[in-house]
């Protein structure tokens, strides 16, 4: 294989691999995928510290925390 062709293969699999990076990194985990990785307990720290008047570590919203907690319960975490 000659140099050349062997640069333009390398480059474009980086350039995938940078891609999927990229959109993994930008969307978000949706609930099930966030119950499925062991997130409950998080999630559920958070829940508390709103319902005390706290800010919570998380960034999310309690909508968010409320979907990712029903989850949580559905999946029997």
């Amino acid at each position: 294989m000659s140099s050349r062709v062997l640069k333009i293969v390398l480059s474009i699999v980086l350039l995938a691999a940078v891609a999927v990076y990229a959109y993994r990194w930008f969307t978000p985990d949706s609930a099930a995928e966030l119950a499925r990785t062991g997130q409950c307990e998080k999630y559920r720290q958070a829940d508390q510290r709103l319902e005390a008047g706290l800010d919570s570590e998380l960034t999310a919203d309690p909508a968010e925390i409320d979907m990712v907690l029903a989850e949580c319960a559905r999946q029997g975490h």
